[in-house]
């Protein structure tokens, strides 16, 4: 693997693993932050629960508006 290719796997990871806060969901869907927590509390979409707050992976949020598509 060139030192190129080893950035680009590198970055991917670092973007897949990228976490936004309730704050920056409610504003990428235009809802309300009590909303995303809402959902989040009720397993509606995926979480990492960190003490008492949520953050969310940007790959698993995208996987999950994708699966929501009608």
């Amino acid at each position: 693997m060139t030192a190129v290719e080893h950035d680009l796997v590198g970055s991917e990871k670092q973007s897949n693993a990228r976490l936004l806060t309730a704050e920056q969901l409610a504003d990428r869907w235009q809802v309300s932050k009590a909303q995303v927590y809402r959902l989040a509390r009720d397993s509606r979409i995926p979480a990492v629960a960190i003490g008492r707050y949520y953050r969310f992976r940007v790959a698993a949020i995208e996987a999950w508006e994708a699966s929501q598509e009608v």
